[in-house]
């Protein structure tokens, strides 16, 4: 039980954040990764509409399925730096 309470105090904390930055760079690949794999596979999703689009000189479509892309990286992107702000609160606060 003792050193349960000595990793929960000390190394949980001290190693969130590399933690936090393995979560932050596997959700990059992933998003990319679900995107390129709905095109080459052929499934239906985003990436195989931006893929059609292109495919069928639709530029309007193509261009909507990139913004949308880059909403959703960025809406992920922004929800991770505020689990980072609130996980790392005491890092914060020792700068």
């Amino acid at each position: 039980m003792n050193r349960l309470h000595t990793a929960a105090k000390i190394a949980l904390p001290s190693a969130a954040p590399d933690i936090l930055s393995g979560m932050r760079l596997s959700l990059t690949v992933s998003l990319i990764l679900s995107v390129v794999c709905e095109m080459l596979a052929g499934l239906e999703g985003l990436g195989q509409w931006i893929l059609l689009s292109a495919r069928g000189f639709r530029s309007a479509d193509l261009f909507a399925g990139v913004v949308l892309l880059a909403l959703l990286g960025y809406a992920t992107a922004s929800a991770m730096s505020v689990l980072e702000r609130r996980v790392l609160r005491w890092q914060i606060r020792a700068r």
